[in-house]
């Protein structure tokens, strides 16, 4: 699908189609590496407090064995996560924005995106694996994502890259991944509706 950057209409909306880059690309990694942590970090405190629980004589030796092992689970999910990127999607993802007074909308729009999602999920309950299925729910959840100018405290602006952050109090809620033609454009009205929106 090829990009395309209208000029924006008289109603003050910019609507436009980008494909950006997924294993060459740092915020596509920065998320993946962030989702792999938080997993590992609550699967270890939940497994801790069942063995706590638990109250094995050998409570110390047990943890860490299973650490090991999920290390390994999560290094190999983490590989796998990888390589479906660069050779199922061929290292590229669609999507279609929209930046209107009423907020920020993004829809995936690439065919093999949903596609994957739901056969994670189908998979996942087949297996009764529930890290896939959860990771296929997680990512269809995804596919249309809409921020309203009262979500967004703050905007980072990446103009080398052209891509821009929108960000709650705590973490990014969508990115804009502007074309060439459309960054300059997208930035001033993001800017404009922030700037000019009620107060809270």
């Amino acid at each position: 699908m090829p990009d395309y950057a209208p000029e924006p209409a008289e109603d003050g909306v910019i609507a436009w189609n980008a494909s950006f880059p997924l294993l060459t690309n740092r915020f596509f990694l920065y998320d993946a590496v962030k989702v792999v942590v938080w997993t590992w970090l609550l699967v270890t405190l939940l497994m801790a407090v069942m063995f706590a629980i638990a109250g094995p004589r050998d409570f110390f030796d047990t943890f860490v064995q299973f650490q090991r092992v999920f290390v390994f689970i999560i290094l190999g999910f983490f590989l796998l996560f990888l390589a479906i990127a660069g050779l199922f999607f061929g290292n590229r993802y669609a999507a279609s924005y929209r930046v209107s007074p009423e907020g920020v909308d993004c829809v995936t729009v690439s065919r093999r995106g949903r596609a994957a999602n739901r056969v994670a999920i189908v998979a996942g309950a087949l297996a009764l694996n529930p890290q896939l299925a959860g990771a296929g729910l997680l990512a269809a959840s995804q596919e249309e994502v809409a921020c309203s100018w009262d979500e967004i405290r703050r905007v980072k602006e990446y103009p080398h890259l052209r891509v821009i952050s929108l960000m709650n109090g705590w973490r990014v809620m969508n990115r804009l991944y502007c074309t060439p033609q459309n960054y300059a454009a997208v930035s001033r009205l993001v800017r404009h509706y922030l700037a000019t929106r009620p107060p809270s």
